[in-house]
Order: structure tokens, then C-alpha cells, then sequence
């Protein structure tokens, strides 16, 4: 029901999914449906690898009529669809220019470049987690590793070195918990907390001498932690700036 409403008020003619959709998206009154599995087309259903095949032959041909398209970065290209919590969930227009003059505008306050490592956990279709947590990678030329599972999240960050991660406050909330438990069977904790007062206005630097206990348990990497979707707890965001990184 939520499939058919969100392509009858978007007015789509085609969608790209995984094959175990496609049983599904037969009973909606779209035009084109697209199997990123199939390696070739099957029953009325294209196969994307095809596709993509058959469009890398034409641009080495000469075609160019997809990379030299004209765009026109004030109309509508993107229809985002709200997450429904309240009632049905609420078409958002959004054009090219409003996504990549947020990107612009994010990277020109942010100290993020082509040496960081972003850790992706929101879906993709969530627009803060498409914007901050994997256009802005691209944007700047950063490596992106994705995320295995919340109750891996910890490990992922140590093992891949994250430097940057973009997510919600109850991650971050998680996180902090976890980090706690850890200092506490380590039998560490009261000695970070009577650190915590007197190490308050050191730099980031200084911070990660201090307490390297807890960089270490991320890797010894992080230097920010963007925070979006809802207000973050403001105890739990004091105690980050004073442990571990910019939030």
C-alpha cells in the first residue's frame, strides 16, 4: 500500500530494486522496472547490469548525449518523502542546487578532506545521512566504509580508523554507554572522571595524550562527530568535548 501511494503520487514510471522486489513492483502501474541481479532481461523486467553495459559501448562510441546533458539545477530532480510518523508521509521537492550548495556550504565550515574516513550507518534515503554522511565523502574525495550493524559500530570505527561520522543522537548516546562499560571493567572509569575536570581546556591534540584509553577504543582516529535529526542530549555532548572530539 505504502509502495503504491509513494508511486502514484510521484507520478514514477520506473524504479531500480533488488530482485526479491520485483514480485512486489509487478502489481503497481509502473512503466519500467529495473533488477540490479538479473544479467539480463527476464519476463518484461530489465536487467540493470545491461543497462549499464550497453551505456559504457555508447559513451565509447562517441555518444555523448548523457555526459555532455544539460541540468537545470533549479528544477525539481529529487522527491523526498518524509518518513510518515505523524500521519502519511509528505513529498519534499528538492532540486540539484539544493543538494550540492548544502554540500558546498558543509565543507567550507568543516576541516574534512581526502585523508579522512567516514563512517556510513543511516539508510541512504534518510537526506541528512545522503548529504553529510556519504555526498560529502564523494564531495571532498574522503574513503567511506559502511557500517556492518549498530552492535558492530564500535569496532567498525577502531578497525577502519573513522575519522568522521555523521549520525543521530542515540547513536551517539550508544556509544558513549559502551565506552563506559568498557572503562569500567577496565576498573579506569573514576580515574577518567577526576581527569575530566582538570584536562577541560586542552586542545584536541592534548585531549587524545590525555585520554588515550578511550581514542584507542575508536581507533585513536576521530576528530568529529556530526550530530543531526534531533537535539543531542546537552550532558552527553559536554562530555564528548571534553573527552573526545569535536561535536
Amino acid at each position: 500500500n505504502e509502495l503504491e501511494s509513494l508511486i502514484e503520487r510521484s507520478k514514477a514510471e520506473a524504479i531500480i530494486c533488488s530482485q526479491k522486489y520485483v514480485e512486489i513492483l509487478k502489481k503497481t502501474k509502473l512503466k519500467y522496472i529495473i533488477s540490479m541481479d538479473l544479467e539480463k532481461d527476464n519476463d518484461g523486467i530489465i536487467s540493470q547490469k545491461r543497462l549499464i553495459s550497453e551505456g559504457i559501448q555508447l559513451v565509447k562510441s562517441g555518444n555523448t548525449s548523457f555526459t555532455n546533458a544539460k541540468i537545470d539545477n533549479e528544477k525539481m530532480s529529487i522527491m523526498l518523502f518524509t518518513s510518515g510518523t505523524t500521519s502519511i508521509s509528505k513529498a519534499v521537492a528538492l532540486s540539484h542546487k539544493n543538494i550540492c550548495s548544502n554540500l558546498m556550504d558543509i565543507s567550507s565550515i568543516l576541516d574534512v578532506n581526502s585523508s579522512d574516513v567516514f563512517l556510513s550507518f543511516l539508510p541512504l534515503h534518510h537526506v541528512f545521512e545522503c548529504t553529510v554522511g556519504f555526498l560529502l565523502s564523494l564531495y571532498t574525495g574522503a574513503q567511506t566504509v559502511f557500517c556492518r550493524g549498530i552492535r558492530h559500530m564500535v569496532e567498525d570505527i577502531k578497525e577502519h580508523k573513522v575519522s568522521v561520522m555523521a549520525s543521530v543522537p542515540a547513536i551517539y548516546e550508544g556509544i558513549f554507554k559502551n565506552i563506559r562499560k568498557q572503562l569500567e571493567k577496565q576498573g579506569k572509569l573514576q580515574e577518567i572522571l577526576e581527569k575530566e575536570e582538570l584536562c577541560k581546556n586542552l586542545s584536541m591534540e592534548e585531549k587524545k595524550k590525555a585520554f588515550k584509553e578511550i581514542h584507542d577504543m575508536l581507533g585513536g582516529n576521530m576528530k568529529l562527530m556530526i550530530s543531526g535529526a534531533a537535539s543531542l542530549n546537552s550532558e552527553i555532548e559536554e562530555r564528548y568535548r571534553k573527552l573526545l572530539a569535536n561535536v
